[in-house]
């Protein structure tokens, strides 16, 4: 049962302490899970930093590389995407 205030609570000595041993185990349930979730989060991290590292291994040249054609293959996904710019054309309606 939960009460507003211990004031209004009509409960015995007793039935206080089971309140308060309730709100314990439920703050420590709380935790776990609070932990729990931070593993996880430092799980994600550190596959992520695996996966920076392994970026930055793979080579200056097949980074290179990868940009140029990221850049083109972008620069052609504008021309498709928004035709209306193309050869200095006015905008569509």
């Amino acid at each position: 049962m939960r009460f507003h205030s211990p004031s209004k609570a009509r409960t015995t000595r007793g039935a206080d302490t089971e309140l308060l041993l309730a709100n314990a185990n439920q703050s420590y349930e709380d935790k776990q899970k609070g932990c729990v979730s931070q593993r996880v989060n430092v799980g994600i991290c550190e596959a992520r930093n695996k996966q920076r590292k392994r970026v930055l291994a793979s080579g200056a040249a097949e980074a290179r590389a990868r940009t140029v054609a990221y850049t083109a293959v972008m620069s052609r996904l504008d021309m498709l995407c928004r035709p209306w710019q193309r050869h200095g054309a006015h905008t569509a309606t």
